[in-house]
């Protein structure tokens, strides 16, 4: 994996705040499906995949101080798959941002056990 972002010949790019992101991803005053997408950018690694442990992505989601249920957690994800804000391998464990999206340089790791990528 060469360093640096590279969207290909001349393509714009702009760079986002990971712990903004983050706090968005748990903020109440968006609507779910939006969250999952704070959530995957908040904590995506270097080859686009946000992991986390079981029920993690629940927690993040919940409201009230309570954990997201499954299902509503799921439908979640697959509203934001639907608007191509995730690609279609996402799951509760591993958001995944489209390449074509978002990319990561220098920090994080280039690994993902739920999808079995090692880099």
């Amino acid at each position: 994996m060469k360093p640096g972002i590279n969207f290909g010949g001349r393509s714009h790019w702009v760079a986002v705040s990971a712990l903004d992101c983050q706090a968005k991803a748990k903020s109440e005053r968006y609507p779910m499906w939006l969250r999952v997408h704070y959530a995957a950018l908040g904590w995506t690694n270097r080859v686009g995949h946000a992991g986390f442990s079981e029920g993690k992505l629940a927690e993040i989601l919940g409201y009230a101080g309570h954990p997201n249920g499954k299902q509503h957690t799921n439908k979640a994800i697959r509203k934001a798959i639907e608007l191509d804000l995730i690609h279609r391998d996402s799951g509760a464990r591993c958001l995944v941002l489209p390449s074509h999206q978002a990319q990561q340089s220098g920090h994080g790791s280039a690994d993902c056990k739920v999808h079995g990528i090692r880099a």
